[in-house]
């Protein structure tokens, strides 16, 4: 919980929560983007431009195209983290493209 309105919600509704209580090292374990900066996308200069100029539904199907490939990938990953082998193909497809 990062601030006193949030203890506060908490505090509200935690009878009717499941929750569990962990420790910092435990929360951001294997999660880089909470005690590192994130690598800037090749494409983020253009993004914002088209931010500028493009229509919204343009610019939402440019960089979030809802096709049969994105859809098969989110399927595959579903699939892959709640089978807990997701981060474990990740490396091991990150590797393999590394050598290309």
């Amino acid at each position: 919980i990062h601030s006193e309105k949030g203890r506060k919600i908490f505090e509200e509704l935690k009878t009717k929560l499941n929750y569990k209580i962990i420790s910092n090292n435990e929360l951001i374990k294997g999660v880089n983007e909470l005690t590192s900066s994130t690598k800037i996308n090749i494409k983020r200069e253009q993004f914002f431009k088209d931010l500028n100029n493009l229509p919204y539904t343009v610019l939402n199907n440019k960089y979030l195209p809802n096709n049969i490939k994105t859809k098969t990938e989110k399927f595959f990953r579903k699939i892959l983290v709640n089978t807990k082998t997701y981060k474990q193909i990740k490396k091991i497809a990150k590797k393999i493209l590394k050598r290309k």
